[in-house]
């Protein structure tokens, strides 16, 4: 229900619309308006209307005339505003909306066809928002965007349904139905008006037990198939099901459909599929297509005859029992033949034939494309399908029996799959509306009266501005919390307003009923379900190669009284709360959840360390888990806290990274979760102790954001805070301040806090427990293999040779690798790399790469432990919970997958990188039975005490070779303490240097080569990443591992091509701003209505990398002026890149305060970052006036940095 929630707020409406406010009208904050003329233009921009010609009116039709009588109502009418020719040439300036050039015959066809789903998609990745397509001489506006679907999808006087395209083709089949009627149609008017009744709540309820019926003679088919051992086509039994459903409900129809396994397909059914693809094909092609004398015109002519006939013949036989008062089914058919509105009015035969036609077409293939891609998505899923069967066996869903209308409605969980599904795979990919009048959208674009509008639902359904992660299918963004923080129109699979599907209630109920029936029954598994597609030649998304293999279920859970609510449970959380259920009452102490937020494993890593250490006091009450994972069981998890008496009623301990400020991405649902104002009320967390620790690196600005923002959020909603919140540098000893700061405070203020608690322990648990520090460090070294079990594999075993088939584990290729900087003069490299990619990307993402090690350093490393590179084995046992490190190679082995040690060593271990304190505890160990006293050594420089000789040590052994070289005597290490303590290669990060428009499939990249030269040792330390660019530089078709990372919107350029673009950088900085300029000159965006200035810093001219680009960039206009800095120029005089920043201020605050432009930085955050936003700072306030004290909320409103330490 729509209300204002706040005296501040207040509701417009539409004139027209008053009687439908909730669901028409919009809530504004009135203040943020200064007076009447601002708010009458922020509601002009949000309906799509001029607002010079528009009035406000009360509720009785009273014109309101200035902003205090605004401000006194709740709710106010505007009137009039339509926008006038005069208004549209006094805004003869508006901008274009961007779209791809056409050919002059087909104009964009190829733009959309022949993959109107993915075409459309991109179209709006390199457009934007707002594109503009023509299709055989039809201009048409395509949307993604919820602020302006908002605006179109309402029947109004701007804009309504104007049936077109393939839907106007399937106009010939619907006639006079709902579906194929304009809503100015007194034919739709008629016809929504009697059948809206026959959908109500109540009358879907009474089609139940049809469905069931029909989904249990669906299982027996299933059964015929498992019995033969035969695949199905699932979407033709999906279909079949739907079809029947259809039939029966609607007009009491059987098509004979689910009789048997091997019932051939019926006429009814080929007939409407082959109108259906038809329509498609019509739609591509001019007019006199369908005119031609061609087979398929034929046939379509024969195919709606056929259906037709079946239809009128059933309605005559239906009108016919009514005549004779017979008793007739309940379903549709007898409700349109009996039913008249007030006025008296019924529908004539040949309406209702076409009714129950539009019900066939609109009805069936939609929720059978949902079951089918709903199935397919489950089979790939399992712990998304236990979750299901659970909440089924709950419920009480039974073979062979018609479910309850609390039953039904106790499907939450499956319900929210469904919802998914709708989202993931929408069943119309898009829905047409037309300009009624001339109209201006937010952001000023004009639209003209009469051109036809698509709202691209498939392609706002996978909108990354709209959903995070759209790519990856998950029922809990249906959770009511989740849903209720989007806006109501990024989500219209079943449109909205008067025009929305009036069966959605009917389709909801019966995926529903069919998806508990068929997963209780059976369990699915998809057959080659990379060949799984979609058919483009179709109104809707139908699965193409959908085969899948059914069994009958076996394993179905017992009932419980929890109440399902997501899938999300980790293996490990669920086995512990499992074990809780059994004996809360013999855990001896409070209950322990660790909670990570972690990209990268570290965070993981140092969960799972303190984890282990609580449980080998004796708790067994011990949850780990990532923050979002554990979201959806918080509630049951914390719930016995609030009424303990015990001092410490439970321990939370998180420990989180942070990426530029922002959550980790298996944090971002519970960053959400804690931010939200209604938990904030609900104090979820009282009774809860915790404590954080924090993980980054202190060369970047945001160091600690968000560990900080979840400490303060922790308390905040009701925690209390039993220790300082701890933080680790990455850029210095992290695992020192975890192991020698963070780890003994927490036990310290826990043992504090667990006072009453020792003394009612004995004497034996109180040792146990206070002394668990040393206790741990005498056990470490026996446990460094522990979690990790290997088969070793002879070379007369087929597993031998396929562990040496490596192909597949590599996705991308180096296509070019060539020099950027004159080495002669620099003495450094720079290296242009080219490297195709499988996933698309946008201006601003990384590409995350893993790189090789030099076979010669791992042949020598091999040699150096006594290793056997050619060592072949199976992984039988692979458990993170009891590993010594989950950041090791162990962490990252599959269990039954063949491996090599030469394989591991070359792509996975990391052995450039300094020794960490596992693999030096593993050499103190090897030492002990050689030199004690080196052994004690190198014990004390990885005791959690000692950060600052831990820190000396690396300094002088800066890689495991320098390690080997110093105790030459560990020369005997087991293949198990290797995979165990070796630290795994973490990928590396490079700012993509292209755009799409320029490189569809493939990227580019600057890779500054990193060699550090050590004079006194004379040796040169390579980057492990950049080494490997630069060795591989000669050889071709170079094959790695490399991921598309988006930077999740927050490194993207302005898509308005009036706001100014600044782009500040140093060195290979640059990469993502050649990205934007290659964008904007294929978007042509140029001078002088695009402004870009760059202001970009070397050292000269011969590590001036990219500079003919550049040069050609400008010239075109693509880059307005480039400012150049030299800190090594032959003048002698340094200047860095802040330097040119302070010499244009002008310049700078014109284009960033005067104009709205946006200025971006990129580079290293230690130094050229922070030299950049004090010049910045300077810039504000030396020039701008700003002061001192709003300078920083100024720097952010303006400026976004994507740096690194």
């Amino acid at each position: 229900m729509l209300t204002t929630g706040h005296a501040n707020n207040i509701i417009v409406v539409r004139e027209g619309q008053e009687g439908n406010w909730k669901e028409n009208g919009k809530i504004f904050n009135l203040t943020e308006f200064n007076d009447l003329v601002a708010f009458r233009s922020a509601v002009g921009s949000h309906f799509g209307v001029d607002a010079k010609n528009m009035k406000f009116m009360d509720v009785l039709g009273n014109q309101v005339f200035t902003f205090d009588e605004v401000r006194s109502k709740d709710i106010v009418v505007a009137a009039g505003g339509a926008v006038s020719t005069e208004a549209m040439k006094d805004n003869a300036e508006s901008p274009v909306i961007p779209g791809p050039k056409g050919s002059l015959l087909w104009g964009n066809l190829y733009d959309v066809f022949p993959d109107p789903l993915n075409q459309v998609r991109a179209l709006f990745k390199n457009f934007g928002p707002l594109v503009t397509v023509t299709l055989v001489g039809d201009k048409k506006v395509y949307t993604d965007d919820p602020k302006y679907v908002e605006i179109m999808a309402k029947e109004s006087d701007v804009y309504c349904k104007k049936v077109q395209g393939a839907l106007l083709e399937m106009k010939a089949v619907g006639g006079r139905g709902i579906f194929t009627t304009n809503g100015t149609d007194p034919d739709w008017q008629l016809g929504h008006k009697i059948l809206m009744p026959a959908f109500s709540p109540k009358a879907i309820k009474a089609y139940a037990a049809d469905m069931s019926h029909l989904a249990d003679k669906c299982n027996q088919c299933f059964q015929q198939f498992a019995d033969a051992n035969e695949k199905v086509d699932i979407y033709r039994w999906m279909t079949n099901y739907t079809f029947e459903t259809i039939g029966k409900t609607g007009f009491g129809y059987d098509f004979g459909l689910l009789e048997d396994k091997d019932k051939p397909i019926h006429p009814f059914v080929s007939g409407m599929a082959f109108c259906l693809a038809e329509g498609i094909t019509r739609s591509k092609n001019p007019a006199v297509y369908k005119k031609l004398p061609l087979a398929s015109n034929y046939r379509i002519e024969k195919e709606i005859k056929m259906m037709h006939s079946i239809v009128e013949d059933v309605i005559q036989k239906r009108k016919h029992m009514i005549s004779r008062n017979e008793e007739t089914p309940k379903d549709l058919l007898t409700f349109m033949l009996m039913e008249k509105t007030a006025e008296g009015k019924g529908m004539d035969d040949e309406m209702i034939r076409d009714q129950v036609l539009t019900m066939l077409i609109a009805g069936h293939e939609t929720t059978s494309n949902t079951l089918s891609w709903a199935l397919f998505e489950l089979a790939q899923r399992p712990r998304i399908v236990e979750t299901c069967l659970q909440e089924i066996v709950n419920v009480g869903i039974e073979d062979g029996v018609v479910p309850t209308d609390k039953q039904i409605s106790e499907l939450q969980y499956i319900e929210r799959v469904i919802k998914e599904t709708l989202r993931f795979h929408t069943p119309v990919r898009a829905i047409s509306k037309q300009a009624q009048c001339d109209n201006v959208l937010p952001g000023g674009y004009k639209v003209n009266s009469g051109t036809n509008c698509i709202i691209a639902l498939d392609a706002m359904h996978h909108n990354p501005d709209v959903w995070a992660d759209p790519e990856s299918f998950d029922p809990d963004r249906w959770l009511p919390e989740a849903e209720s923080q989007r806006s109501l129109y990024s989500w219209l699979p079943f449109s909205i307003g008067p025009r929305g599907c009036i069966g959605r209630q009917f389709a909801i109920q019966e995926a529903k009923i069919g998806l508990a029936k068929f997963l209780r029954r059976f369990s699915f598994t998809a057959l080659d379900p990379e060949k799984v597609s979609y058919n483009p030649n179709v109104i809707t998304t139908a699965p193409v190669n959908m085969w899948m293999k059914v069994s009958p279920r076996t394993n179905l859970p017992k009932a419980t009284n929890v109440q399902v609510i997501s899938a999300g449970k980790p293996s490990a959380v669920q086995a512990t709360v499992t074990a809780l259920e059994l004996k809360p009452q013999t855990v001896p102490f409070p209950p322990f959840t660790f909670l990570y937020g972690s990209n990268s494993g570290t965070s993981m890593d140092y969960a799972n360390t303190l984890a282990s250490k609580v449980k080998k006091l004796g708790a067994t009450d011990v949850v780990i888990s990532s923050l979002d994972d554990f979201l959806p069981l918080m509630n049951e998890r914390f719930a016995s806290s609030a009424s303990s008496n015990e001092v410490i009623k439970h321990a939370l301990i998180v420990v989180t990274a942070t990426y530029n400020g922002t959550p980790p991405d298996n944090a971002e649902k519970f960053d959400v979760w804690m931010s939200n104002t209604n938990t904030l009320a609900a104090q979820p967390l009282a009774g809860i102790h915790f404590a954080v620790f924090g993980c980054g690196n202190k060369q970047w600005r945001t160091y600690q954001v968000f560990p900080s923002k979840m400490d303060h959020s922790l308390e905040a909603l009701g925690g209390t805070r039993f220790v300082t919140p701890g933080a680790g540098d990455a850029n210095d000893d992290i695992d020192g301040d975890f192991a020698g700061i963070f780890y003994n405070v927490s036990r310290i203020n826990l043992l504090l806090s667990f006072k009453e608690f020792l003394h009612s322990l004995s004497s034996e648990w109180r040792s146990r427990f206070t002394n668990v520090v040393d206790d741990e460090a005498d056990k470490k070294e026996a446990t460094l293999t522990d979690g990790l079990t290997i088969k070793t594999i002879a070379p007369q075993h087929s597993e031998w040779k396929s562990a040496r088939n490596t192909d597949s584990t590599y996705n991308s290729t180096i296509l070019v690798n060539r020099e950027l900087q004159n080495v002669a003069g620099s003495h450094r490299s720079t290296r242009h790399l080219e490297i195709s990619v499988d996933k698309e990307y946008l201006p601003g993402d990384h590409l995350e790469v893993i790189p090789q090690n030099d076979p010669e350093i791992v042949d020598v490393i091999a040699q150096g432990l006594g290793l056997a590179l050619d060592a072949t084995f199976i992984p039988t046992e692979v458990d993170s919970a009891s590993l010594a490190s989950t950041r090791s190679v162990a962490a990252s082995l599959s269990v039954g997958i063949p491996v090599t040690l030469r394989y591991l060593m070359v792509n996975r271990a990391d052995l450039l990188g300094p020794p960490n304190r596992l693999f030096v505890s593993l050499f103190a160990k090897k030492l002990e039975s050689i030199d004690s006293t080196a052994a004690e050594a190198l014990k004390l420089v990885t005791s959690p005490n000692s950060k600052k000789e831990f820190e000396l040590f690396v300094k002088k052994f800066r890689t495991i070779l320098e390690l080997m070289e110093a105790f030459p005597m560990v020369n005997d290490i087991s293949l198990n303490e290797f995979l165990c303590c070796i630290p795994a290669m973490v990928p590396r990060r490079y700012s993509i240097a292209s755009s799409p428009l320029v490189l569809k499939d493939r990227v580019s990249l600057a890779v500054g080569v990193v060699q550090d030269v050590d004079h006194e040792k004379k040796k040169t330390y390579w980057g492990q990443s950049s080494g490997f660019f630069y060795r591989v530089a000669g050889c071709e078709n170079v094959r790695l591992s490399a991921t598309v990372k988006s930077c999740k919107d927050t490194f993207r350029a302005p898509k308005d091509i009036s706001t100014p673009l600044i782009m500040v950088c140093a060195g290979t900085g640059l990469a993502p701003f050649m990205g934007f300029l290659q964008d904007r000159q294929a978007r042509n965006f140029i001078a002088p209505l695009a402004e870009t200035h760059l202001f970009f810093g070397c050292r000269n001219e011969d590590d001036f990398i990219y500079q003919a680009e550049l040069k050609e960039f400008e010239k075109q206009g693509v880059l307005t002026k480039a400012h150049i800095a030299f800190s090594r120029s032959n003048t002698g005089h340094k200047k860095y890149v802040q330097h040119l920043l302070m010499d244009e201020g002008v310049l700078l605050w014109n284009l960033m305060h005067e104009r709205g432009g946006r200025l971006y930085v990129c580079g290293a955050a230690g130094g050229m970052a922070k030299d950049v936003r004090k010049a910045l700072g300077k810039v504000a306030q030396q020039i701008g006036g700003i002061p001192e004290t709003e300078v920083a909320a100024w720097l952010e409103n303006c400026c976004v940095e994507d740096v690194w330490g």
